[in-house]
């Protein structure tokens, strides 16, 4: 029996454009959108190692250059960053289109905060060959919109898996 190719393309259409595939985009778009921007600012109004103070004692915007990974990990180990990094966006997109028709709104969120932290961060990597870090409260290590996305991506996915894991054991 033949297929009508109208349907299929129909149907593939309907598939990418789903709302989880517009909602995921538009997450990633907004997050990556921010991080270059604020990145953009800091390079072009500091220069690296230059502080501005923000809130006195507390939060400084400081020019940072970073080979490691999120809060300067792995900075000694910069040849480790790239395979990772692709790996992370890799496997979150596979994540995402494989289990796409499962996943609920909480865990696209999810995917895309950690989706866009990782390209955010790659983007620098490739344009800059660092990644640029500037939110700097003194006791913690430098970071950027980036590292945020990332971390939250990971702990939300990591609460809403648990969450799964244990609501379904009770």
């Amino acid at each position: 029996m033949r297929r009508n190719p109208q349907i299929v393309w129909k149907w593939e259409l309907k598939s990418v454009f789903s709302k989880k595939t517009l909602l995921f985009g538009l997450f990633v778009s907004i997050v990556i959108a921010v991080d270059q921007a604020t990145k953009f600012l800091v390079v072009n109004r500091l220069s690296p190692g230059e502080s501005s103070t923000i809130i006195p004692g507390f939060l400084k915007i400081t020019h940072v250059k970073n080979p490691g990974a999120a809060f300067g990990l792995f900075s000694g180990a910069s040849w480790l960053v790239y395979p990772f990094s692709i790996f992370l966006i890799v496997a979150t997109l596979f994540w995402f289109f494989v289990m796409r028709p499962e996943i609920k709104n909480p865990h696209v969120f999810g995917l895309a905060l950690l989706f866009s932290g990782a390209v955010g961060n790659m983007i620098d990597r490739i344009s800059r060959g660092k990644v640029v870090d500037f939110i700097d409260f003194g006791w913690w290590p430098v970071f950027n919109i980036a590292d945020i996305a990332i971390v939250s991506g990971a702990i939300i996915l990591v609460v809403l898996t648990l969450r799964g894991y244990f609501g379904r054991n009770n």
